[in-house]
């Protein structure tokens, strides 16, 4: 996925949404910029290699973000044991554009996997109009009698070639 990724425009948004199978904890010792600090126990091994690639690529772990009910945040349950391993990691063009990530509580993907969901509040980006430049509006002049001999008579005008009203 490395490979993947590093080939990617570095204006190309980048959603990865994985069972990444680390911990990797409620503590964001110094990554403020990839960890919320608002996840569960304790980071392990797995967990600090989700971390070092999301720095490497500048993403961030976008449930880590998001304050919420432990329900909220746990994204596997099997026999009495709950953690956090699903995780939605974004590449960061703008910070706002993830707006909520919560895990759907009795919704499950597979057995012991519970539904993780984003919100992205993407917005379209306009093209600028161009200025100066009018543009024709040749549909008056099937509708207007008087539009098309004005612009018969603008036309011979401008071209002056000596050639009279047809």
């Amino acid at each position: 996925m490395n490979g993947v990724i590093q080939e990617l425009e570095e204006y190309v948004r980048v959603i990865v949404g994985a069972d990444l199978n680390g911990h990797i904890g409620s503590e964001n010792k110094a990554i403020g910029r990839v960890h919320g600090s608002h996840g569960i126990g304790e980071r392990n091994p797995e967990g600090e290699s989700v971390v070092n690639f999301a720095l490497s690529f500048g993403m961030v772990i976008v449930n880590t973000f998001f304050k919420k009910k432990r329900e909220h945040l746990i994204t596997y349950s099997s026999q009495g044991r709950c953690s956090q391993i699903g995780y939605f990691l974004y590449k960061r063009i703008k910070p706002v554009e993830f707006t909520n990530c919560k895990v759907i509580p009795g919704d499950y993907v597979a057995p012991q996997h519970r539904l993780l969901c984003m919100e992205l509040g993407l917005k379209r980006e306009r093209k600028a109009k161009a200025k100066g430049i009018r543009k024709i509006k040749w549909y008056k002049l099937a509708r207007e009698g008087d539009k098309i001999k004005e612009f018969k008579r603008r036309v011979l005008e401008d071209i002056d070639m000596g050639i009279e009203d047809v």
